[in-house]
């Protein structure tokens, strides 16, 4: 058994037995610990450490009357008091299920672990008569609940489920980076249970919002093989989360490394602006002006150029023939690239790369590629897309043979070569266009 990408943690499918205690013996007299779930939510709700630190009263009720005087809806309070506890309390990022602080000093201390922020955000809801019930969870990388008894340490993080417009909404405001739309991809595909009186309540987590991420990519490719270039890349959702937190911290060299892969592709940003980088409501938008002295390769009349000049995928991750657990990848990616490039006068196109479209089925992914040659310009529009969050042992040969496909259409070349020169009566001369092939239909393109 080994470590495979895209999993929640290899616990979960290791052998292994967790205990703990169910009950002691005194003088004869037996007294259980917990027997069942049911005993679990009553011990929860009147542990001092989790349900009654849930206090809807005092300088609680005052911040959150405050934090939405002005508001008229219930959506509107809520957003509010999200968007404030998110950007104001600080979290320790310490997952638990216990708090050791009472609400009202997280709300003087401004800090808090998880549990601790996630209890003032659900005693400011209920101040403000919002329905709100704390739910208890492991993160993907903490392993999958077992339910056949109730073993209270396999649990590590608290969020909320608050009632708007009598719809379940789910909250976690541990991360200011993080909208109020988001769940933390930790606690996504994994199992909740809801912590309030009457019989166990189990829920799936998961997120309708995917990773997505525009890509427009304008190249001015030369005669010595250097390159001129914009790249206006545009993140939304998972995709935005992701980015600025990659971008936290970082000058303008990391973030082009980070994001371009400036070292392995040999480019260098001239300038970059970041935008919408605070507001995480927004999509965040990243636009850098390149340049590279020898991104294509020249042989004689020849030039070689791969178009996808950043974000190439240049490997497959599934590498193991065989493999026995699912793929987990959180949340649905779709990742769409248009590409133009000019080329150098005198040039046409030899040898050009082909459409695709690639697809694992039962609808899992696909890759659909369409290319035009419009006199000196190539277009390129590319599309990305994994459409479920899991994938189960029984179709992993069929992604993994996907990626394989990927990455080789990822890494096709497109060839330029000169124009031929001939002789027409002495001093006069006239080009030759030779036709261009594709490595797929030449004979089509003829």
């Amino acid at each position: 058994i080994r470590e495979e990408p895209y999993i929640t943690t290899i616990e979960d499918y290791r052998n292994r037995i967790d205990v703990q205690l169910s009950g002691y013996a005194l003088k004869g007299r037996i007294t259980e610990v917990l027997k069942d779930w049911k005993s679990l939510l009553k011990e929860l709700n009147e542990s001092e450490y989790f349900g009654d630190n849930i206090d809807d009263t005092g300088d609680v009720t005052d911040a959150a009357e405050r934090i939405t005087k002005g508001c008229t809806t219930n959506e509107e309070k809520l957003n509010a008091i999200y968007d404030w506890i998110s950007s104001s309390i600080t979290c320790s990022e310490r997952n638990t299920i216990y708090a050791h602080e009472s609400v009202d000093d997280v709300l003087e201390s401004k800090k808090g672990n998880c549990a601790e922020i996630t209890f003032l955000l659900i005693s400011m809801l209920k101040s403000i008569g919002i329905e709100a019930d704390p739910i208890i969870t492991s993160t993907r990388s903490n392993g999958m609940i077992q339910k056949d008894y109730p073993i209270v340490s396999q649990f590590n993080h608290v969020f909320a489920r608050v009632m708007v417009d009598s719809q379940y909404v789910y909250l976690d405001a541990t991360n200011n980076l993080r909208p109020i739309e988001l769940l933390p991809s930790e606690i996504l595909n994994v199992t909740g249970l809801v912590i309030k009186e009457g019989e166990p309540e189990w829920i799936k987590i998961t997120s309708p919002k995917a990773s997505v991420y525009f890509s427009n990519i304008t190249i001015k490719l030369f005669e010595d093989g250097s390159i001129d270039g914009l790249i206006d890349d545009t993140y939304y959702y998972y995709g935005a989360l992701n980015a600025r937190v990659d971008l936290k911290d970082k000058n303008d060299k990391e973030i082009a490394k980070e994001f371009f892969d400036t070292d392995e592709n040999g480019l260098t940003v001239d300038s970059l602006q970041v935008f919408n980088k605070e507001d995480i409501d927004l999509p965040i938008k990243l636009t850098a002006n390149i340049h590279s002295p020898s991104y294509a390769m020249t042989n004689g009349d020849m030039i070689y150029i791969n178009p996808q000049i950043v974000h190439r995928t240049e490997e497959n991750p599934f590498k193991t023939k065989i493999r026995k657990y699912p793929i987990d990848f959180s949340y649905q990616r779709s990742f769409t690239t248009n590409i133009n490039i000019d080329i150098p006068d005198g040039y046409e196109v030899k040898e050009n790369i082909s459409s695709k479209n690639l697809k694992a089925t039962p609808n899992l992914a696909s890759y659909i590629r369409k290319v035009k040659v419009l006199e000196n310009k190539i277009e390129i529009q590319a599309k990305f897309d994994i459409m479920v969050t899991q994938i189960e042992p029984k179709y992993y040969e069929r992604i993994r043979s996907f990626y394989t496909s990927f990455v080789a259409a990822q890494a096709e070349q497109i060839v330029l070569a000169k124009k031929k020169v001939i002789s027409v009566q002495g001093t006069e001369t006239k080009q030759v266009d030779t036709p261009v092939s594709n490595k797929t239909s030449a004979m089509e393109n003829k």
